[in-house]
């Protein structure tokens, strides 16, 4: 008897962890609507998919890692960033008028791109060169040095050490 109710104590929170492990994975797989919006980055061919770590040495240090998936030039693009799962973190866009951030159902303006990558990103990114260092030619701004020594096989790595606070900048694209 004592072995019946212990099976069926199982095989309920059998159940309970198949539904828990059912809804974590709706929920992680879940995405918000694209919002429409008068960014037009389909013309545009540059287009980039990968990971992006990047690691900020203040006190306390500041870490930040996603996928992303880019697509544009620094005058008109997006970039989104999102979990391993697939969830969409944030969402960058921008244009020559206005640049935007939405996380979740929240969308903020930034007065330029770059603001818009320190707030998305954690980390003051020089973008030009970023997007010359993702072709793999060599770039320098404010400070920066990019190593293109692993381009070949998808890496791209960059350090700002001055300004202070020193960052670290990692990307493994896919290929």
């Amino acid at each position: 008897m004592k072995l019946l109710v212990h099976l069926g104590r199982l095989w309920r929170a059998a159940l309970i962890m198949l539904s828990v492990i059912a809804v974590s994975t709706l929920f992680g797989c879940a995405q918000y609507p694209r919002v429409p919006t008068k960014f037009d980055v389909q013309s545009s061919t540059d287009r980039w998919q990968g990971r992006i770590a990047v690691v900020v040495e203040s006190s306390p240090k500041q870490a930040f890692s996603a996928y992303f998936d880019l697509q544009g030039d620094s005058k008109n693009g997006q970039m989104e960033l999102s979990t391993a799962l697939g969830t969409i973190l944030a969402r960058m866009q921008w244009s020559t008028q206005e640049a935007l951030l939405q996380t979740g159902t929240n969308t903020r303006a930034y007065p330029s791109l770059r603001e818009l990558t320190f707030a998305a990103l954690g980390a003051d990114l020089p973008f030009e060169a970023l997007l010359q260092w993702l072709r793999g030619v060599p770039a320098s701004d404010d400070g920066w040095q990019s190593d293109l020594s692993e381009f070949e096989s998808g890496k791209v790595n960059a350090r700002r050490l001055l300004p202070e606070p020193r960052v670290d900048l990692k990307i493994i694209l896919d290929r």
